[in-house]
């Protein structure tokens, strides 16, 4: 999905952030999940972008948008 073509205009854009304990090296920690959707003309959904960052911060989300 990360590959297909996307749509030249999507009027609303939402970004939003969900936390999840996931294990890493044997530890768990709490990471932070950004999700990117893209809702076109027609009203379709699309999502634009799935990506973890280790904590919530503006900077992070700043990033995933410009990408």
């Amino acid at each position: 999905w990360r590959n297909r073509p996307l749509e030249t205009v999507y009027p609303f854009v939402f970004l939003y952030c969900m936390f999840f304990k996931v294990r890493v090296n044997g530890a768990v920690e709490t990471r932070a999940i950004y999700n990117i959707l893209g809702v076109d003309i027609a009203g379709k959904k699309d999502v634009l972008g799935l990506y973890s960052s280790e904590n919530e911060g503006s900077n992070s989300g700043l990033e995933f948008s410009l990408i």
